[in-house]
């Protein structure tokens, strides 16, 4: 059984991180179930569950019998403390809302956001920091990442590259539809907006000849296909960042490249670069009188943010937020942009790929942490981007092999990319926080290691 259990704790993170690359809506009903029926007995308000959480939940079930078997508990990988402070302040967020007076958020929907942040984030977290330890189980991990991030550029490039509508409203439904197989543009860019910085560091360190090009072909096809305002800034930021610990030249010449890159894509047949741009406008014509420009929904929103939170900071509401799960419900409904009209964009089916589901994935993830989880839950937020720049920054320091350092300069540019990026997207949708706790234990591998020996007697031996 020790055997089997061991088998399945190797290769099993390996068909997990394919999985977390694609959660999307072009397999999701292939790949998840609707289990509100179950719970509620009402299919009005679905609740997926996906197969990665289902494999997840198998995979840290394993782990824990293996501790017990092995009598060796303590050596079950502790995440660091700023995960725990992330599902901490989700978890008393959830409680303060279920009991507020007045609030509409169901114990069912808050239950779940819960279980799903504890989910991804701490048992997430220990299942690849486990497979981590194991002989060459860093460059296995490494290696499914990028085997579920080429699925996702073919397919990206093959919407990309697909019939362009002409009519402006069309051609911008199409664009935000380039997504690869995570459902649209803004998943897919956040996404890149890790992978990038990840294939560059690499790259810069690998000996190699055919691995460098792969990585390098990866980046360039990254840029490519990504639509996305922040999948270009956080990259650009990302790349030179991972490029930098090569040396000034190495941030300019990873600079000027993307920067080229960028422009090239105007070439392209959806203008990428323009496209790009278009996503955070501050005005778009109003649909109704083009003559007439009205601000951007992005910014609508933000506006309805701010009024929020400063009436949250007099009630106390602003610091635990609405509760996780509640930015949808509450935001749309109830709060105006200054000038009086709703913000109207938080409940507009069509921006959703099930019609109204609870799925922020169009809005910056700084906003929504703020208003779910209050200004304690971005304080923790913070503490998760401090944690992966300090733990990659750590690695590269004692790195010994070009891999060690090549992921180390990677996992540093994938940081301050993401950290960029979100600030007009987010990471805690589908997949993709499976793929940042993936570089988190990546970076705190030594740590790990020195705090509960080698798993392997092979380790034990090198």
């Amino acid at each position: 059984m020790t055997r089997t259990l061991k088998t399945f704790l190797r290769h099993g993170p390996l068909a997990l991180v394919v999985l977390a690359c694609a959660q999307g809506r072009l397999v999701a009903g292939l790949l998840e179930w609707d289990i509100a029926p179950l719970l509620t007995g009402r299919d009005k308000d679905p609740i997926y569950l996906p197969f990665s959480f289902v494999l997840l939940g198998l995979l840290f079930l394993a782990l824990l019998v293996e501790a017990i078997l092995e009598k060796r508990l303590a050596s079950l990988p502790p995440p660091p403390a700023a995960v725990w402070a992330f599902a901490g302040v989700a978890a008393l967020s959830a409680a303060v809302a279920a009991v507020r007076p007045g609030s509409s958020a169901s114990a069912v929907g808050l239950a779940k956001e819960v279980a799903q942040t504890v989910t991804l984030l701490l048992c997430g977290y220990m299942v690849f920091a486990r497979a981590a330890r194991e002989e060459g189980g860093s460059e296995r991990l490494v290696a499914a990442l990028f085997i579920g991030g080429a699925a996702n550029l073919l397919v990206a490039a093959a919407q990309a590259f697909s019939r362009v509508p002409a009519e402006p409203e069309a051609l911008r439904y199409s664009n935000f539809l380039v997504g690869g197989v995570l459902g649209n543009a803004n998943v897919l860019g956040v996404f890149l907006a890790m992978l990038v910085p990840l294939a560059v560091g690499l790259a810069w360190h690998e000996r190699a000849t055919e691995r460098r090009a792969l990585y390098v072909l990866v980046a360039i096809a990254g840029g490519l296909v990504a639509l996305t305002a922040g999948a270009w800034l956080g990259m650009l930021a990302g790349a030179c960042a991972a490029s930098a610990l090569r040396g000034r030249w190495g941030a300019l010449v990873s600079g000027l490249v993307l920067v080229a890159l960028l422009g090239a894509t105007c070439m392209l047949p959806r203008k990428n670069a323009h496209v790009a741009l278009d996503s955070i406008a501050t005005y778009r014509p109003d649909p109704e009188k083009p003559e007439v420009l009205t601000p951007a929904t992005r910014y609508r929103r933000w506006g309805a943010e701010i009024n929020l939170l400063r009436r949250g900071l007099r009630t106390g509401e602003a610091w635990l937020g609405v509760g996780p799960g509640q930015y949808n419900r509450r935001l749309g409904r109830t709060e105006l942009w200054p000038g009086g009209r709703p913000s109207q964009v938080t409940n507009d089916p069509t921006l959703h790929d099930r019609g109204g589901a609870n799925e922020p994935d169009s809005f910056a993830v700084y906003e929504v942490v703020t208003v779910e989880n209050g200004l304690l839950g971005l304080a923790a937020l913070f503490a998760l981007f401090a944690t992966l720049l300090a733990a990659g920054a750590r690695t590269h320091v004692r790195a010994t092999t070009d891999f060690d350092r090549g992921l180390a300069a990677g996992i540093l540019g994938a940081g301050v990319s993401l950290a960029a990026a979100c600030v007009f997207s987010s990471f805690l949708v589908r997949g993709l926080s499976l793929v940042f706790v993936l570089l988190l234990a990546l970076a705190c591998r030594r740590r790990e290691e020195r705090a509960t020996g080698p798993s392997t007697p092979s380790e034990a031996k090198g």
